[in-house]
């Protein structure tokens, strides 16, 4: 669990979080680490505080989650 960040319950391996930050720069900051979000922002009922994306690996996840305590 991350301050900021609220992820939705999900039954596949895509993720939509909602966050207090503008999704659109949290999309840059992480391609910097490697790292691919969809912006959410062109969804309907949604807007730049949402965010998708799919993990595939426990490993995978623990990344994001250091990527996002860096840039935040």
């Amino acid at each position: 669990q991350l301050d900021g960040f609220e992820c939705s319950d999900s039954s596949t391996n895509f993720i939509l979080i909602k966050t207090k930050y503008d999704s659109t720069k949290l999309q840059q900051k992480l391609l910097k680490h490697k790292i691919l979000i969809r912006d959410c922002k062109n969804f309907r009922g949604l807007d730049n505080q949402y965010f998708r994306i799919a993990v595939k690996s426990h490993k995978d996840n623990i990344k994001l989650v250091k990527a996002l305590e860096k840039i935040t």
